[in-house]
């Protein structure tokens, strides 16, 4: 299934990627080591939930992970 020629597995793996980076502000050990592994399994994820191919999911991956390297950075840097 797609959405807009995305596989709908990325768009809920790259929505949960999007969002769980906020809680590093409320509890920034425990949201950052929550980003890390949605970031380490991600690939998994997609793949568990057979909802599309993840074609071209290196880029996107790439972006994501800068998005959540500047929430810790951020954080580290108001600390």
């Amino acid at each position: 299934m797609e959405i807009l020629g995305v596989a709908l597995g990325v768009i809920i793996v790259a929505v949960l990627r999007l969002a769980i980076p906020f809680t590093i502000f409320r509890w920034p050990l425990w949201g950052g080591i929550a980003s890390a592994v949605v970031d380490s399994i991600d690939v998994i994820l997609i793949y568990l939930m057979d909802l599309g191919d993840f074609k071209d999911y290196h880029g996107t991956d790439k972006i994501l992970d800068t998005y959540f390297l500047v929430f810790m950075a951020f954080y580290s840097w108001r600390s």
